[in-house]
C-alpha cells in the first residue's frame, strides 16, 4: 500500500467526489425521468435549471465548497464542479443545457470558465511531481476521468493523452500499474451507479463499493502477475469481507 493511498487527505477526496457523484447522478436520472419540467408553457428554460443548479451547488457547499473562491485555486471541489458541468453540457439531452453554459457551477464557485484545460493540465501536474502534495488532487481528477470526464479532449481525438493521464495518476495513488484491457467504466458502474454515459442510476449510501470497484479489477490484473495484493487494497479503506465477497462475485460472473 502506497502513502499516497493511505493518506487522509486521499481518502476524504474519494468520500467527497462519492458523496458529490451520487448526487449529480440522482439529477441526472430525475431529468432523464422527466421530474423537472416547465409547469408552464410560457415558462422559459431557466425554470428547469434553477432547480437543478440550486441542488449541485448545495451539494458542494454541504462538502466544504461554498464560498467563492480564488480563481487561480484547483482543487477537489473545482474537479466535481467541472464534471458537474460537463455532464449538464454534454451527456444529458434536456431543454435546459444552452442555459447552462452561462450558469457554470465552476464559474459560480471559481470565477473561471477553463475546467476543460485546468483540470487536465492540473492532472498531468501532479502525474509529473510538479504538486507531489496534492495527492487529493490526483485522486479526484483520476476518478473523473474513468468516469468519463475529457475536458478539452472530448469530441477530439486525443485519447493518448487521457489514456496516459489515466495511468500515471492511477499508479500515483495506488501505486500500481493501470491495466487498459480492463472495461473500467463498467466495472465502476456497477460499483459506485452510472458513469457518466449510462442511463441506470444505483445510489450507493457508503465509500465501501467504490474502493471494492478497483480492488476487483486488481484481482483481475492479479489473476495474471500472480501478485497477491487484495488485502492491501481493501485495507485502503477498511471495507467490510461482506461487500469484498459481493463484489468480486459480481465482477466474476460478468468475466
Amino acid at each position: 500500500m502506497t502513502t499516497a493511498s493511505r493518506a487522509p487527505e486521499v481518502r476524504r477526496a474519494l468520500e467527497r467526489f462519492r458523496a458529490f457523484y451520487a448526487d449529480l447522478a440522482d439529477v441526472k436520472a430525475q431529468i432523464r425521468a422527466g421530474a423537472w419540467r416547465r409547469d408552464e408553457e410560457d415558462a422559459g428554460p431557466e425554470a428547469v435549471v434553477r432547480p437543478v443548479f440550486a441542488r449541485l451547488r448545495r451539494s458542494l457547499a454541504d462538502l466544504g465548497y461554498d464560498r467563492r473562491r480564488d480563481r487561480t485555486e484547483i482543487d477537489v471541489g473545482y474537479v466535481m464542479a467541472a464534471v458537474a458541468d460537463e455532464v449538464m453540457l454534454h451527456m444529458v439531452d434536456w431543454e435546459g443545457r444552452r442555459i447552462w453554459s452561462s450558469t457554470l457551477l465552476e464559474e459560480a464557485i471559481y470565477g473561471s470558465r477553463e475546467a476543460g484545460d485546468r483540470v487536465l493540465d492540473a492532472g498531468a501536474a501532479v502525474a509529473a511531481g510538479r504538486q507531489s502534495d496534492r495527492k487529493d488532487l490526483a485522486a479526484a481528477i483520476l476518478l473523473a476521468l474513468l468516469l468519463g470526464f475529457r475536458g478539452r479532449c472530448r469530441g477530439a481525438d486525443h485519447t493518448g493523452e487521457i489514456a496516459d493521464l489515466k495511468a500515471r495518476l492511477y499508479a500515483l495513488v495506488f501505486g500500481r500499474p493501470f491495466d487498459p484491457t480492463v472495461d473500467w467504466q463498467t466495472i465502476m458502474s456497477g460499483a459506485v451507479g452510472p458513469t457518466l454515459d449510462a442511463g441506470r442510476l444505483r445510489r450507493l449510501p457508503r465509500l465501501a463499493p467504490w474502493v471494492m470497484a478497483i480492488a476487483a479489477t486488481v484481482v483481475l490484473y492479479l489473476a495474471v502477475s500472480h501478485v497477491i495484493w487484495w488485502s492491501a487494497t481493501s485495507s485502503l479503506l477498511a471495507t467490510s469481507d461482506r461487500i469484498a465477497a459481493g463484489d468480486a462475485t459480481r465482477v466474476e460472473r460478468d468475466r
